[in-house]
Formats: structure tokens, sequence, C-alpha cells
């Protein structure tokens, strides 16, 4: 499936929609550090930890990974908060062996858990 800008597909879910005080950032390739200014947004904030889920573990979820971890922010992908509408095993294999070797992986529990802990 293919997400295009104007289309219903590419809406925000109400429950998501960006707060006042939140960054709306609009990416056009795999990668959300791709020409885009998440990365000035992100350390112009003082943020090094990047937590990600997403509906393709094997597009947009590595890709983003990938280049997170290449800019040298620590990455967490929160497992049971990603998808894919491909094969199942690629989303396996990226989370047991693939990701873990440059991220944490976690459940949603667990990465909760690591925010609130954060947070106190």
């Amino acid at each position: 499936m293919h997400v295009i800008a104007g289309d219903k597909s590419s809406d925000v879910l109400a429950d998501l929609e960006p707060a006042a005080d939140d960054y709306y950032i609009v990416k056009y390739r795999w990668s959300a550090f791709f020409q885009t200014y998440l990365d000035l947004a992100l350390r112009t904030r003082g943020i090094d930890t990047v937590i990600i889920s997403g509906g393709s573990t094997d597009v947009g979820v590595a890709s983003t990974l990938y280049s997170g971890r290449d800019l040298d922010y620590n990455m967490i992908v929160v497992s049971d908060a990603c998808g894919t509408s491909h094969d199942p095993r690629a989303h396996d294999t990226l989370m047991e062996l693939i990701f873990r070797r440059m991220a944490r992986v976690r459940t949603t529990d667990q990465a909760i858990a690591m925010m609130q802990r954060a947070s106190s």
C-alpha cells in the first residue's frame, strides 16, 4: 500500500493529532530523517534518543532506524507497535536479528516504563 499526500490514507488519526507544541514533520522518502528537518528539531531540543514504531518494519522503520543510528541517536524500536503488509518473516528477522545490533528492541509496555522512569 502506498500513502499519498492529500489522500485519506495519509490522514493522521484523531488520537494522534499533534498538540500545539508538537512538531509535525512530513516525510517524503522511507527514512524520516532524509530531507526533513527531524534531525535539526531533535538536536535543538537536546534530544538524543528516538523511539520508533510504524506500519512498515522492513521499509520505513528500517530506513529511519539506520539513518538515526548513523546520526548517532540512541534508537529504540517498539516491536509490537510495528508491522508489515509484506512477508511477516522480514519483521521477525529484523526485530530478532538485525535491529538488536543497533538499537534497543522493546515492547510497548517496556517503552512506556522506560519513559516513566526517565521522567521521574
